[in-house]
């Protein structure tokens, strides 16, 4: 189902959505086609980011020097926080540099495989 091929990976269920800039509406957007899609189908969502920003230790996930993925469950008003306010059923939140992307997406494909991303 996911197919890793010359560093890229095939994601069927995936709705991909990036802006070049910050306070564009990208979450905005994600939480509105979440709410609507949460009605009729279990949505997964992923929050990436190129930054590192401070997490509680207990949603991570993995740590290692190329990457972090952290599980989203509080209530705040945090980017994946209000994905999971909007109706997701799960959020992940990965930090990860561009050439590390890839490997953190891998990391996730058994939690991401089937579903709709």
């Amino acid at each position: 189902m996911n197919n890793v091929n010359n560093n890229r990976i095939s994601f069927p269920n995936l709705l991909l959505v990036a802006g070049n800039g910050r306070n564009v509406g990208k979450t905005w957007l994600v939480c509105r086609i979440i709410e609507k899609i949460s009605q009729n189908q279990k949505v997964t969502a992923v929050k990436i980011s190129s930054h590192y920003h401070p997490e509680d230790a207990d949603n991570i996930i993995i740590q290692n020097e190329r990457f972090i993925i952290c599980s989203e469950s509080k209530i705040n008003s945090k980017d994946s926080s209000l994905m999971l306010q909007a109706g997701a059923e799960k959020v992940y939140f990965i930090m990860a540099p561009q050439q590390f992307l890839t490997e953190a997406f891998n990391f996730l494909k058994s939690k991401l495989a089937g579903k709709l991303v």
